[in-house]
């Protein structure tokens, strides 16, 4: 840092502060902010929060969200800049952040959304297996997706999804589901959010990106479905033992295919 007298400070907040009259930009540092300079402020919010009868959870204290967001600013620097940027100027530098935001933001509704279509009267057709799970294994299973989509659309990594699905297709296809099932559904949940990422009016403008971030990682998905229900289904793998199934679908064990899914959706950054 360079250090200089308060005054030079405030005649520098002037400057800065019409400059950015005359551009139409103005910057986050206001002239106003010249009489806190070098001022020693000590808050103490106990009388607040005795009359309201409320404080905050001691966990989003500053000093204990502090290493969080500089972990976040060491491992997705990228990110980790743009989103500030983005709520200090009001402007979204990246058409993915935007979205990434929107699509977080509106989870629950999503997830409830896809719950109600399942349990409709028409589920029982539609979505069989899915419509007979309980209902927290039902949230479970579609926020497991989610969240797979939303660090997909972070990381900009389109095969979260796909990895997934090759671990576990095969093992839903062995409990009753069917490939047309597992389309309809994740078929439905882009629906779901498309439908409402394009009901505001500030995302609308970015369809392409949509389709690249949403989109596309569950058709990835899709594919690996139909692919991998094809080979559920051939007639020489069903007369092999569920031993030599599992060594004809994939070169690699289950265990290897869930390791490196886990790897790719919390670790790798691409």
């Amino acid at each position: 840092p360079v250090l200089m007298p308060r005054l030079l400070c405030g005649i520098g907040l002037w400057l800065q502060y019409l400059w950015g009259r005359v551009t139409g930009n103005l910057s986050f540092e206001c002239p106003w902010m010249y009489h806190y300079i070098d001022l020693q402020l000590n808050i103490n919010s106990s009388y607040t929060c005795s009359k309201l009868g409320w404080s905050p959870d001691i966990r989003y204290h500053i000093e204990r969200r502090l290493p969080f967001l500089i972990e976040r600013l060491k491992s997705e620097p990228f990110t980790w800049h743009a989103r500030n940027m983005a709520a200090m100027t009001k402007v979204s530098t990246r058409p993915h952040v935007t979205i990434y935001k929107a699509v977080a933001d509106m989870e629950e509704e999503i997830v409830e959304a896809l719950v109600k279509l399942v349990k409709a009267s028409q589920g029982k057709k539609l979505y069989p297996c899915y419509k007979k799970m309980n209902i927290l294994e039902l949230r479970w299973t579609i926020k497991l997706i989610y969240h797979l989509l939303l660090t997909s659309i972070d990381n900009d990594n389109r095969m979260l999804i796909l990895n997934y699905l090759e671990v576990s297709a095969k093992s839903r296809f062995e409990v009753g589901f069917s490939g047309d099932e597992i389309v309809r559904f994740l078929t439905s949940l882009d629906l779901l959010i498309k439908e409402r990422l394009r009901k505001q009016e500030k995302i609308r403008k970015f369809d392409r990106e949509i389709y690249d971030t949403v989109s596309m990682p569950i058709e990835f998905g899709i594919d690996e479905v139909k692919y991998q229900y094809h080979l559920f289904r051939r007639p020489d793998l069903q007369k092999l033992s569920k031993e030599q199934v599992n060594v004809a679908l994939s070169t690699k064990t289950a265990r290897e295919q869930l390791e490196e899914t886990i790897w790719n959706c919390l670790v790798q950054r691409k």
